[in-house]
Order: C-alpha cells, then structure tokens, then sequence
C-alpha cells in the first residue's frame, strides 16, 4: 500500500513516511485494544520506503565561521563547540561526545569514537560508521588549551580525562541532541548572519580544505573513514602529516581573519 502511494498516487517521499506513521500508530491502537494482532508497518524492510531528501543547506563562509568561532556574543562552551566542527570537520553528535582523555595534544589528534553520551558513531543513514583519528591544527590546539584553562573557571573544578570536553552544565553530562540543534539559530541570530546549522560547520571543514588542495581522500578519511583503518599518529609517518597538512586551509582562514583584524587601524573617538 505505501509503495503503491509513492509510485500511483505519486506523494513526496515526505507524505510516504508521514503516512506510515499515521498508520502504524491506528494499528498500535488496534493492538492495544486486541482488534489486530500486529502492526505490519513494524515489518516494512529495511529499504522499502523512499527515501526521504534533506535539503542541504550551504556552508558557512569564512568570515560566519569565524564569528561563530571567535565572537564574544557566543558563550565560549559554544565557541569552542564550533571550533571544533570548523577546524575539525567533526559532526556535532562527535563533538558532543568527545572528552578531554581523546584529545592527544602531543600528537596532535583527536580520537573519535562515540557521539552523544557515548552511543556509537553514526552516519547520516543511521548507519554504523568507523572510529577515526583526526588531525589538530595549531589553532585549534590553541583554542582547547585556553578553554580547558578556562573549564576550570567555567564549570568549578579542573577536567579529567572523563569529562566532556563541552559538558552540559546542569549536569555534566554530554549535550543532546535538543540542546545542540537549538543553539546554531540562536548564536547566529546574535551575531546577525545566516543560520545555516550545525553541520554547516563540518562542511566549512570540509569544503576550505579541498579547495586548499587537500585530496579527497584524505579528507574523507579523517572525516568519514569508511575504510575502517584506524591511523596511528606515532608511526604512520606518510599518512598522519598528509592527514595535518588537509586540515590546515580551514584552521588558516581563521588564523587570517584574526591577524587581519588585529592589524585593522581602529577609529578613535574623542
């Protein structure tokens, strides 16, 4: 019936799924007052259902990332949130999931494992996908040190290995999925630039690295790793400085912006 809605009756791929959804909660109903025995919209395989579509949303440009990064009018937790997605490319589940213990400041790598709580990684299809190693710029290295100077100060006691490295301050506990989908409309309401999400960060990332000459390969290795290797940063010395040198274009842009602001003359008033 729903495969005969998408092809005859011709709905979007949207209405499919909404309408399953109808379906499956008057059938849940039916069970529980014992009118039907099963929902068949619980059997439906894997596949079945058209897909449905997101709509991608552009990245951030240079000068949104760097604001979201760096401005004062976003609390520093969300700065550094940000800064790891743009200088890390990682996704935000990752980065709410990330802990102090897995970041090796001496290696210049961040150990990504786990998302949200420590549930396992997951890709947009809701797939299970690879552990990876990620290489740190300098700058970002500079914006872990500071913050994890600052943690202290903002949270009341120094981090250890096991905190999370952008913990929810009500509890300590790794951010949710609510908490970090609410936060990008409201930073870049602030700041007054386009909200173009979360993941506009992460594809920041990635799209100022390959144009800065990085490989698709080695991008995507540090930021999907669907081959499933897991590099070690001590002794993979062809692959971990290739890995470093991809992710400099973004993590440079915003060392320039800085710099460039820094040497701006400033107006004086009298």
């Amino acid at each position: 019936m729903l495969e005969d809605a998408y092809k005859v009756m011709k709905l979007s791929a949207a209405s499919v799924h909404n309408l399953r959804g109808t379906l499956s909660a008057i059938y849940e109903f039916g069970r529980f007052q014992e009118l039907v025995d099963n929902n068949p919209c619980r059997r439906i395989p894997k596949g079945k259902l058209p897909s449905k579509r997101k709509q991608k949303r552009p990245c951030y440009s240079d000068v949104e990332a760097f604001r979201l990064m760096s401005d004062d009018a976003v609390p520093h937790p969300w700065r550094v949130f940000y800064a790891l997605a743009g200088l890390a490319g990682m996704r935000s589940g990752e980065v709410a999931g990330l802990r102090w213990g897995d970041w090796d400041a001496i290696a210049g790598s961040l150990f990504v494992h786990c998302q949200y709580q420590d549930r396992p990684l997951k890709t947009a299809k809701g797939d299970d996908t690879k552990e990876r190693m990620v290489p740190v710029h300098a700058e970002l290295a500079r914006v872990l040190a500071a913050w994890r100077l600052a943690w202290a100060q903002h949270y009341g006691r120094f981090p250890t290995d096991r905190d999370f490295v952008v913990p929810d301050a009500r509890n300590m506990k790794a951010l949710t999925t609510g908490i970090v989908s609410k936060r990008a409309p409201t930073d870049c309401a602030a700041l007054g630039i386009p909200n173009k999400g979360m993941h506009g960060l992460r594809r920041f990332h990635i799209t100022y690295a390959q144009a800065g000459g990085a490989s698709k390969v080695d991008v995507e290795r540090y930021t999907h790793n669907s081959a499933g290797d897991i590099i070690d940063t001590y002794t993979s010395q062809d692959v971990w400085p290739a890995l470093q040198r991809a992710a400099v274009p973004p993590a440079s842009v915003i060392w320039s912006r800085r710099a460039a602001m820094a040497s701006a003359p400033r107006s004086v008033t009298c």
